[in-house]
């Protein structure tokens, strides 16, 4: 009978409200056997990660599993008779959904007193749906643990948990960098021609093309005394790029008139 492993994990950031999900499945013999050898670049191919908005810690790990399920079984072996799928996870409310079963429907889901629906109610149904279709079982994994005692489950889950981190963390940044306010600018070159560029601090990027170095622009290497003629606050990051590439279409006359107007 053949058996498979979903391991799954989430990392939250509670003032955005996002979070980034991600899941690995293997085979079942790979994580009950104790000469194991997990493969990282293996492991980083097999993962899947996912973004949510509008989450919470709760709510995220949930959508998480319902997410891992729904991927693994759509069109998979799992809705066949005679397959096993077990579920790794850290989350006390993913492992204690199905001890909490028979009163959550017993209740309709109501809280107490029957006045309005518990927190992630319908996630909730949709957990029990993938159970009664897939039979999994559930194993808590310790959400940290010391390196040189992780066996293969807790190795498995300490690799997502680090992967999701850094997922979100990069997605992080990008919506901290969405919400600052982004420039359009244009350098003059020695040769007279003009280069345009977005940044959401323009001194500091002017000093990194002066600098003419890897992380400055390649088009303005060798090209200096570089002199910065034109700058103007345009709002979102998306918005700035749109300008940007506005202004690039334009001639070197319409790009002149623009300097000189300091309008665009």
């Amino acid at each position: 009978m053949k058996s498979y492993s979903l391991f799954t994990d989430a990392s939250l950031n509670p003032q955005l409200k996002v979070g980034v999900g991600g899941f690995l499945l293997v085979s079942e013999s790979i994580v009950k056997s104790p000469s194991s050898q997990i493969n990282m670049s293996d492991l980083d191919k097999m993962l899947v990660l996912k973004r949510f908005e509008d989450t919470s810690s709760t709510k995220l790990e949930v959508q998480t599993v319902l997410w891992a399920l729904e991927t693994c079984s759509t069109g998979s072996a799992f809705s066949e008779s005679g397959r096993l799928l077990h579920v790794y996870s850290d989350s006390q409310c993913v492992e204690g959904l199905l001890a909490r079963r028979g009163r959550l429907e017993s209740s309709g889901f109501y809280a107490r007193g029957g006045l309005r629906l518990i927190k992630n109610a319908s996630l909730y149904r949709k957990y029990y749906e993938f159970h009664d279709r897939l039979k999994f079982d559930v194993t808590k994994v310790a959400g940290h643990t010391r390196s040189r005692s992780r066996n293969v489950a807790e190795r498995m889950f300490s690799f997502i948990d680090q992967q999701t981190r850094k997922s979100l963390k990069v997605w992080v940044a990008e919506l901290e960098a969405e919400k600052s306010e982004w420039y359009v600018y244009m350098i003059r070159c020695h040769d007279g021609s003009l280069y345009t560029g977005i940044s959401n601090d323009v001194s500091r990027r002017f000093e990194k093309h002066l600098e003419m170095g890897k992380q400055g622009a390649k088009y303005l290497r060798g090209k200096g005394p570089l002199k910065l003629v034109f700058q103007q606050k345009i709002g979102s990051k998306s918005s700035a790029l749109k300008m940007e590439q506005k202004i690039k279409k334009l001639s070197k006359s319409q790009k002149e008139l623009i300097i000189h107007t300091r309008t665009i």
